[in-house]
């Protein structure tokens, strides 16, 4: 109980004791059954008005702590928008996700990690200004595995940066940010997304979870929403022939020679429809042009995606490509085998067969086809190395006993590689 609450129900009873002994002083003419029955009446409205004020005191308090899941806001998942909730200044919320993932792979070993524990803490620090941060705990510990593999988990500042809410049309954000392309960099709470594990080109093209520190605008309308930050540059030195997901730099003393620029727009075209795209783009050398065979490695990343909520369906449309620049004289030098085009897609479709019950449940069958290739096109004289061409056809039931609780169950189809069967439990709070 807080000290507030203490105090409160202190002053009531003393005040009730007061009251009882002046009624008693006051109605010495009348009979003793009266002032009982007047005294028992005057009780019981105060013993009525202590318990109002003390639960109105709890909820308040746990109101302001932990508020209520709601809607996404700009592009974050409901437990991540908890922070924009908040009705009094001064006041914290609380909230996160969690994950825990079983792989049975056809043809390798199997695995079941604690593969995500995040934390949010907001705060909205006064009508104008919002605090909001991510903290993610990754495969249960920071310690070396004794399993199959070598190295431990991270605790990591997934996103923190403060918010100045000017109008619902423009607003100003600063800090370490979350990078706006594709669906899942910025909306990864397992229970926005139908299938057990993210695609891959949100990986490996997208490079999610990506963050970078900056400064940017963002607002919206009735139909239509925008982001558009400056942030550093990525990190070209850590490029190869998977991709340029070693290039994130994650706000670790990022190297900021150079900076980019990185954009999102979504349209509600109406019936449950969003249509947008998104990009990013600058140098990646960062100052290291000498050791990267004097290449600036030029990035250029963007999407166009695509999203139908409608009645029992569920789908999702994504396509993204990456291009680099100077890519000949970076694999001279350094040895890599980097495409100059990087390319991916995926599409995805569920249906909710309990949609329209009373149940509180959902169950959803779905499908996912996704194509990814990260040597997709290599400058002259590189050949592109086998293995980095696939496709992944996944198939599973997403089973949801309440809107915080997800169950997947789900088996990808690789062309390339061992299949496997993936089993996920999530939840969000």
């Amino acid at each position: 109980m807080s000290p507030l609450r203490h105090f409160t129900l202190f002053a009531i009873t003393s005040s009730l004791a007061v009251t009882s002994a002046f009624a008693q002083t006051e109605t010495k003419d009348q009979t003793t059954d009266e002032r009982l029955d007047k005294l028992e009446a005057e009780n019981q409205e105060l013993r009525q008005q202590i318990g109002a004020v003390a639960d109105g005191l709890e909820t308040f308090e746990l109101r302001d702590v932990i508020p209520q899941l709601g809607e996404s806001h700009t592009g974050l998942g409901p437990a991540a928008s908890k922070v924009y909730n908040l009705q009094s200044t001064g006041s914290v919320s609380i909230g996160g996700y969690g994950e825990f993932l079983y792989q049975d792979s056809q043809g390798g070993r199997d695995t079941f990690d604690a593969q995500r524990g995040v934390l949010y803490f907001g705060s909205k620090l006064s009508d104008k200004w919002i605090l909001n941060t991510e903290f993610e705990f990754e495969h249960g510990s920071t310690s070396a595995s004794s399993g199959s593999t070598p190295s431990g988990g991270s605790a990591s500042l997934e996103f923190g940066y403060l918010d100045y809410m000017h109008s619902q049309g423009l607003n100003g954000r600063a800090g370490l940010l979350l990078v706006p392309m594709g669906f899942i960099n910025e909306r990864h709470e397992p229970t926005t997304y139908l299938a057990a594990t993210r695609p891959q080109t949100e990986s490996r093209i997208i490079p999610s979870t990506w963050r970078e520190l900056g400064i940017g605008i963002h607002g919206q309308s009735d139909a239509m929403s925008y982001r558009l930050y400056t942030v550093n540059g990525l990190n070209g030195s850590q490029f190869d022939a998977s991709g340029l997901r070693s290039g994130r730099q994650k706000g670790n003393r990022a190297a900021a020679d150079d900076m980019a620029v990185t954009g999102r727009m979504d349209f509600d075209i109406g019936s449950g429809v969003t249509i947008g795209g998104a990009f990013f783009h600058g140098n990646s050398s960062n100052g290291q042009e000498a050791m990267l065979g004097g290449s600036n490695l030029e990035t250029l990343i963007f999407e166009v995606h695509a999203e139908v909520q409608s009645g029992p369906w569920h789908g999702r449309f994504l396509a993204a490509q990456a291009d680099v620049d100077g890519v000949a004289a970076f694999n001279t030098a350094t040895g890599e085998n980097l495409a100059e085009r990087l390319e991916g897609s995926y599409v995805e479709l569920g249906y909710d067969v309990l949609a329209g019950t009373d149940s509180g449940m959902s169950l959803s069958p779905y499908v996912r086809y996704e194509r990814i290739d990260t040597q997709a096109s290599l400058p002259a004289g590189f050949a592109a190395m086998t293995g980095q061409d696939i496709d992944i056809t996944t198939v599973g039931l997403n089973f949801k006993p309440t809107p915080q609780v997800v169950i997947k169950l789900d088996y990808d189809d690789f062309n390339v590689g061992s299949d496997r069967w993936n089993l996920l439990i999530g939840y969000i709070f």
